[in-house]
């Protein structure tokens, strides 16, 4: 993209069905991330996706972006991690 990334160009590009580069899906994400994204956007942004369909740069721009807002958490094992609750909902 030669231009300045914007929210707009972004929104544009997806809505025309054009694969978004690393860069710009990324950019995207940190404009949701930090909340600086309306509701509006993010909804436009969702619904073209899913209409387009992903692509792999998209998903690596968004998720790495996610990754980097994430919080770290200590480990008193060494790679474990509990990632079950403990039943309270009574999903079964």
């Amino acid at each position: 993209m030669g231009s300045k990334v914007t929210v707009a160009s972004v929104l544009d590009l997806v809505t025309r069905g054009v694969n978004l580069s690393e860069s710009e899906s990324g950019y995207m994400m940190e404009e949701i991330m930090t909340g600086r994204a309306t509701s509006a956007q993010i909804a436009g942004l969702l619904v073209a996706l899913k209409m387009k369909g992903e692509s792999v740069e998209e998903i690596v721009g968004m998720a790495g972006i996610m990754r980097s807002h994430s919080v770290k958490l200590s480990r008193p094992i060494p790679d474990c991690f509990d990632t079950c609750g403990t039943g309270g909902d009574g999903a079964r």
